[in-house]
């Protein structure tokens, strides 16, 4: 077996957006590598037979494709493209394998949906206010405008105008609602300049349900269930808060949306009717829809989660006891619960396709035979990775949920807590970590648990993310660790994590001299200096009556308080465009310890160009570079009796 190491992020091929044709003939799925010489990823449309196996190109277009959607009647196949200066939707013909572009709009399409009789596509498409979204530019155009756009004024009246995801301030294109028909002939405003909208679906030929954002100030990012129709626009009102997690899906006499229970502290499902609601997923075990699940391959959206069959059945993608599944409402049958489910398509003629991750491979593109329960593989673009000597994580028995990744052999090891980011997130049993088989690979026992704060395990379980529950919950999974696997040297442990991940491991470090060295990713240090600073530091602060003393307590919650107690060597790991967690973060705590603590060893590493999500979508080499300094950095302070790689400059 052949050892892993950093460089082979770049072999893994990531599957996402399965999508499967009426007649279940065909899936069409998005397939992404990365570009060696510009570190980008490459996604492409793939089409598939499903009986042969027979896998092809579903475009002639050479750049980015994604959202692959069959028309209801089967003839069409959708997709969004970047072969045009901005994503246009595309439309090829199943039938004779001709492509069309379909949409023309100045700054491209974000989404879109079909209609029931696949004649039309409900289109989200970003609008400037007080410009025409047509004509479509030009290459050069595009070019000059964008150029334009990054040197210009940024300007604002917003309370909020900046979010990571968005790469930083808004670029003030909100999307509008339109429909176009396949021919591209014709286009209707669906919903005016006072909507901003996304996920549409049609409610019949002639209405739409779309997720509107009417609000503004602090609740500027919070959706509103609406409904498009007859040259009108209707809010929906909604006993619960509406979820952005998903898209609404119509029913036989209303509307089914995904909205915030908060008797059971999760994303569930509402079927909304003129004579009320009624919540699909009482007595269903589970995380309810869209859980928090970490891992490589769930770093972005990777597919539908939820959808129905053609008799009416509904599945969702749901975790329960730290599994990604997907369940079946009708029942609350787990109908896949091996592995880690990332997506699938609703099951169309008793067959469900869907994409299962696992420790030891990448996702993989499978059909389940509803009726039998027999799996087949449709896809595996990771071959390579059977020839790699992976580590099968340990559940270790602990005061919280948690695993260990031991490296090979009988020697003494040392170790790595890694804590995960959120705090609302969780780890799950089956995720593709990457980065901690790397680790483990490179001879450390990697330890990450579920402490207090997480989500997976109901609404008490979420309490005490910030206070001493969940610094004792990782102490403690640490101990339970080196019980279970006396191997790892408790004299030798390195702590790591990333956003709330790594505001524990400065919290860690400045409580306790247990850890030998710390990697703080994209930090957040000082509680008082990101309000007002990163894109959701002020929220919390909206509606004090007594500002100072709030702000009086965000400073006494500063880790940088007891900067004085630390003696761990520390790594300072961050994204100069993190708008979620400041690079001021970083700042802070580098020039702390640099200036008060300078005989603890630190180093600062800024990589320009990145945000919040460097460690899952950055440049390719940017994320390779980011695991060889934690690496590196363990390797120095954890292993001096061994022969270190030499020390990254």
């Amino acid at each position: 077996m052949t050892r892993l190491c950093e460089e082979d992020l770049r072999r893994v091929v990531w599957l996402s957006d399965p999508a499967l044709s009426p007649d279940g003939a065909w899936t069409a799925f998005v397939r992404s590598t990365s570009d060696y010489a510009t570190g980008r990823m490459q996604p492409r449309l793939m089409l598939l037979c499903n009986a042969t196996g027979q896998m092809e190109p579903a475009s002639r277009g050479t750049s980015a494709q994604n959202c692959p959607r069959f028309s209801p009647d089967g003839h069409f196949l959708a997709f969004l493209s970047m072969d045009t200066p901005f994503p246009q939707v595309w439309i090829r013909d199943m039938q004779d394998g001709s492509e069309e572009q379909c949409t023309f709009f100045r700054w491209g399409v974000k989404e879109y949906a079909w209609s029931p009789d696949s004649s039309c596509l409900a289109v989200c498409v970003p609008v400037c206010p007080g410009m025409d979204p047509f004509p479509e530019m030009t290459a050069r155009e595009a070019e000059l405008f964008l150029e334009k756009e990054k040197h210009a004024p940024r300007v604002t009246d917003e309370l909020m105008y900046k979010l990571d995801e968005a790469g930083g301030f808004f670029s003030g294109r909100d999307c509008r609602l339109y429909e176009v028909d396949v021919e591209g002939e014709t286009c209707e405003i669906l919903a005016g300049e006072n909507w901003r909208a996304e996920k549409p679906v049609y409610a019949d030929r002639k209405r739409v349900f779309f997720l509107g954002y009417p609000h503004g100030r602090e609740k500027r990012l919070v959706p509103e269930l609406c409904l498009a129709g007859a040259g009108n626009v209707t809010q929906l009102e909604t006993q619960h808060a509406v979820s952005a997690a998903a898209a609404p899906i119509p029913a036989e006499n209303g509307i089914i949306y995904a909205g915030e229970s908060r008797e059971h502290g999760r994303t569930e499902l509402f079927l909304r009717t003129d004579s009320g609601e009624t919540a699909l997923m009482e007595g269903i075990s589970g995380e309810g829809i869209a859980p928090a699940v970490l891992g490589d391959d769930r770093a972005k959206e990777t597919g539908q989660i939820l959808g129905t069959s053609e008799d009416g059945d509904m599945f969702v993608l749901t975790a329960w006891e730290a599994q990604m599944c997907v369940c079946r409402l009708s029942d609350g049958q787990h109908i896949l619960e091996h592995g880690c489910i990332q997506a699938f398509a609703p099951p169309r003629k008793g067959k469900l396709v869907f994409l299962r991750s696992s420790a030891c491979h990448p996702a993989a593109l499978y059909e389940l035979d509803l009726k039998t329960g027999t799996e087949r593989l449709l896809a595996d673009e990771n071959a390579w990775a059977e020839d790699m000597d992976w580590a099968l994580p340990v559940h270790v028995d602990a005061p919280v949920p948690g695993w260990v990744l031991m490296p090979p052999g009988d020697l003494p090891c040392p170790g790595i807590l890694y804590v995960h980011g959120g705090p609302e997130c969780f780890y799950g049993e089956d995720i593709f970590f990457f980065e901690a088989q790397s680790l483990c690979s490179a001879g450390y026992a990697v330890m990450y648990c579920n402490p207090r704060g997480s989500a997976g395990y109901g609404p008490e379980h979420m309490e005490g993310a910030y206070g001493r529950e969940a610094v004792d919950d990782l102490l403690g999974f640490a101990d339970a660790c080196v019980k279970r696997f006396p191997r790892i040297d408790s004299a030798r442990i390195g702590v790591t994590g990333g956003s709330y991940g790594g505001y524990m491991t400065n919290k860690l470090t400045m409580l306790t001299d247990r850890f030998r060295a710390a990697a703080a990713q994209r930090t957040w240090i000082s509680p008082v200096t990101s309000y007002g600073t990163g894109d959701m530091g002020f929220i919390s602060g909206s509606g004090q009556t007594d500002f100072r003393a709030y702000m009086i307590r965000r400073a006494k919650n500063s880790v940088l308080k007891d900067i004085r107690k630390l003696n761990t060597p520390t790594l300072v790991l961050h994204g100069e465009n993190d708008v979620r967690c400041g690079v001021e973060q970083a700042d802070q705590l580098f020039n702390c310890i640099r200036a008060l603590r300078p005989d603890v060893p630190c180093r600062l590493v800024i990589f320009p160009g990145e945000n919040h999500d460097l460690t899952r979508s950055g440049l390719m080499h940017n994320r390779i570079r980011h695991m060889l300094e934690i690496r590196q950095w363990m390797d120095r302070f954890l292993k001096e009796e061994e022969n270190a790689d030499a020390f990254a400059q």
